[in-house]
């Protein structure tokens, strides 16, 4: 990969994601907000994936170098995670029988690949910010029927109740209050940063992999 566009890095992706036979190889800034990825999975799945591990980018790079990734089972899946710079990620995701050195060993050589770019990684997703921030400037206007309704809106509060319990309250309303959310009128790109902000607030994986999982479902209205 001598240089590197978005292209020559999806191409990149999608030919290790066959060679190690991932699931998905994911590369995201920290907010989860834009990335880069190949997969065969189902798209609300990646979804909750990346955003369960959004909030952990951070710390896992200031870790020395030969400690900074995550390989583990998260639900039915394993996977591997590992800072390629402050601000970006890369996540692979296999199935639960992979071979763990084979997985180990060929993420970890992908994985310094892409630290070596990541400067040029890091001008991509930024201008794939830019990019989706003009076209949400640019969409339709948003209408009554695409708010979420008052019990979309609960019904994600009781799940977020369920996984930390009584202080749910005081950070969902800190939350809404900080980011000027207006919940008799939450918009669906709205509802999701609000749960992925709620995710960031709870401390085991799964738990935030399952609550993440649930309220996409309210949002959707499925």
């Amino acid at each position: 990969m001598s240089s590197v566009d978005e292209r020559s890095v999806q191409e990149l992706l999608a030919k290790e994601r066959s060679l190690s036979k991932a699931k998905a190889l994911v590369i995201f800034s920290k907010n989860g907000f834009v990335r880069i990825e190949d997969h065969d999975m189902n798209e609300r799945e990646v979804n909750t994936l990346v955003n369960t591990f959004c909030g952990v980018v951070s710390e896992l790079s200031k870790l020395e170098s030969g400690d900074s990734f995550f390989l583990g089972k998260l639900g039915n899946n394993l996977v591997y995670l590992a800072p390629i710079s402050s601000d970006i990620c890369f996540l692979g995701i296999f199935s639960e029988d992979a071979n763990l050195l084979k997985l180990y060993q060929s993420m970890g050589v992908l994985s310094e690949v892409l630290k070596n770019k990541s400067g040029e990684l890091d001008k991509i997703l930024k201008s794939k910010k830019v990019d989706f921030l003009k076209k949400s400037q640019e969409s339709k206007p948003v209408y009554e029927g695409e708010f979420l309704t008052p019990f979309q809106v609960d019904m994600i509060l009781e799940e977020f109740k369920n996984e930390i319990g009584p202080a749910a309250n005081i950070v969902f309303k800190s939350i809404v209050r900080d980011r000027g959310f207006d919940l008799r009128h939450l918009t669906k790109e709205d509802a999701y940063e609000l749960v992925n902000r709620l995710a960031e607030k709870i401390g085991s994986l799964e738990r935030k992999r399952k609550f993440l999982d649930i309220s996409y479902k309210v949002i959707e209205g499925s």
